[in-house]
């Protein structure tokens, strides 16, 4: 059969990262890493979540057909890329806002998840980010907060207009994170179990 994906989604700050590095433990699922024009954080290494490509060789790529979708936000690209992929996997991708819709038009019995925060917890992770600036760490500087908070009002009508098959409340402490990604493993498996016998 296809490959089958989960897609993950959300804010910069939801808390992605945590849920994903949670489902990478179970065996059944893979990442698909992404590329992008944007500089690497402190301590991001290359090909793990992210591949680091200039702008031209991104553009290049696009006139190849090389991604599945991509998109242009905050004056960076993302993409995803076609690859081949283990059929009884099941594939991770990190989608950004623009590129969601695009993505289920071409993948519509995919698992799609939005991970969510609360206004004030975005906040204070957005700003704790701004000031790591002070310590060398080039993660978000004041113009990129400003852009995040609005992508976040762009998350909360995304969460009303599209059909997520689950939604996670990143709001609360670690422990119930991890609680509701393990949710969210049994719940993909047996989705794919599903469509399997379906088919």
């Amino acid at each position: 059969m296809a490959s089958k994906f989960l897609v993950i989604t959300g804010p910069s700050g939801a808390g992605k990262t945590t849920v994903i590095e949670y489902l990478l433990k179970v065996p059944l699922f893979e990442l698909s890493v992404s590329y992008t024009t944007r500089e690497p954080r402190k301590d991001e290494i290359d090909g793990k979540y992210y591949f680091f490509i200039s702008k031209e060789e991104f553009e290049r790529k696009i006139a190849e057909n090389f991604f599945v979708e991509y998109v242009e936000f905050n004056g960076n690209y993302y993409g995803t890329p076609h690859k081949s992929l283990e059929e009884d996997k099941i594939v991770i991708l990190d989608i950004e806002l623009g590129g969601l819709r695009f993505f289920k038009q071409r993948n519509p019995r995919s698992f799609f998840c939005l991970i969510k925060v609360d206004r004030s917890t975005m906040e204070k992770r957005l700003l704790k980010r701004v000031y790591s600036n002070f310590e060398g760490d080039l993660q978000v500087d004041e113009d990129d907060f400003k852009k995040r908070m609005c992508s976040f009002d762009l998350f909360n009508e995304v969460e009303q207009q599209f059909e997520f098959n689950k939604i996670i409340d990143n709001s609360k402490s670690i422990e119930n994170t991890l609680r509701q990604a393990q949710d969210l493993a049994d719940e993909v498996i047996e989705y794919y179990d599903v469509i399997c016998k379906d088919l």
